[in-house]
């Protein structure tokens, strides 16, 4: 019975219809609550329905039991991150990345919640490990520009907003940044050039503004 419950359970799921799928789930967990990926299935048939509160019990409670657990890691780190504990989602990821270093998408994310919480020099070095694996990522060099700039270098912040530009040159906030950094090195008229952005009007974002 237990087998066909989670059968039954996985063919909902990917028919993605999550109540389904939660119920099925739950009923094998209430008759043996020890399979953890059964327990990550019910985490995630919860994610899908909207009821993280309950999601983020699971995955306490899988990585309880499995410490290492990459993705409760993962997951528990987005849904702490979105929820504004910003060090708890750094520990998570640390955990994460002593076990996977190559994991390019965790040093941009662990670099990125650094960058929100202006821990400029942590932002740099993670961003950086980020880029030395996957170094086709604009927005990674505009972040990396971003803390340089705040830490003030400007001449690396801009040679990150460069390499930002080159390859998404259509991002606004791109040539705002660099525009920024050129009027704060007193280089008024590529300043004035960059922030008009081929004539283009826009309102930068908040990050961009630095806020």
């Amino acid at each position: 019975h237990r087998e066909s419950l989670i059968i039954r359970a996985d063919a909902h799921f990917a028919r993605e219809q999550f109540a389904d799928a939660l119920q099925d789930y739950d009923a094998v967990l209430e008759a043996d609550s020890s399979d953890d990926d059964v327990l990550w299935q019910r985490c995630r048939s919860r994610l899908n329905l909207g009821m993280d509160v309950l999601a983020l019990r699971d995955l306490d409670l899988i990585l309880e039991r499995n410490a290492q657990h990459y993705d409760a890691l993962a997951e528990r780190a987005r849904l702490k991150e979105g929820g504004g504990a910003f060090a708890a989602a750094v520990a998570d990821l640390s955990v994460l990345l002593k076990n996977r270093p190559d994991d390019a998408a965790a040093w941009a994310r662990r670099g990125t919640i650094h960058h929100r919480m202006a821990h400029w020099p942590e932002a740099v070095e993670d961003l950086s490990r980020a880029l030395e694996l996957d170094p086709q990522q604009s927005t990674l060099y505009y972040r990396r520009g971003l803390a340089q700039h705040q830490l003030n270098r400007p001449v690396e912040a801009v040679e990150d907003l460069d390499s930002a530009i080159r390859i998404d040159p259509s991002n606004p906030d791109f040539w705002y940044s660099r525009g920024n950094c050129h009027a704060g090195q007193g280089q008024a008229d590529a300043a004035i050039a960059r922030l008009a952005i081929r004539h283009q009007v826009y309102a930068p974002s908040d990050e961009a503004k630095g806020r």
